[in-house]
């Protein structure tokens, strides 16, 4: 799991299984890298945020501490399968769009990839994630306030 800002972040099963099964096995880091600098940071904004800031090979290289010559072949990996597209690029860096893991599919051997906003993942009961990313701010806000407490009174902290 990634730390950013302070702040944990929380994967769905089916980036998990991606993240470990995807060969070359860098992709996956780079996977969860790429997911924790956009849709992981959805709920602070709330709305749902499925492209990353300007992101360089070099930047990813030095925060992962692969290669650079290896980011760059499994970011090339990443963009055939359909888990992450180019939006823009620049001196700055790239713009990628995350896609999810919606499932494996066993006849083909590959995973299906769809757009966050059409992905099951992210549909709670059918609602939409704006629903789902507000009610994780209320039970933030609640839990500062000390309305939902963390730990039963004796409980040793």
């Amino acid at each position: 799991m990634f730390y950013l800002n302070s702040e944990f972040i929380m994967y769905p099963k089916n980036v998990i299984s991606f993240a470990l099964t995807v060969r070359p096995a860098n992709s996956g880091r780079i996977y969860l890298y790429l997911y924790a600098n956009s849709l992981a940071a959805s709920w602070k904004l709330g709305k749902m945020r499925k492209y990353t800031d300007y992101i360089s090979y070099r930047k990813m290289a030095r925060y992962l501490e692969i290669d650079y010559f290896v980011i760059e072949k499994s970011t090339q990996a990443l963009k055939k399968m359909g888990a992450i597209e180019v939006i823009e690029t620049n001196n700055r860096g790239t713009i990628y769009k995350i896609n999810i893991p919606e499932y494996y599919d066993e006849d083909k051997l590959e995973w299906i990839f769809k757009d966050p906003e059409e992905s099951k993942i992210f549909s709670n009961f059918n609602n939409p994630i704006d629903d789902i990313l507000d009610s994780l701010k209320h039970m933030k806000s609640k839990i500062k306030e000390n309305k939902i407490p963390l730990f039963k009174k004796g409980e040793n902290k």
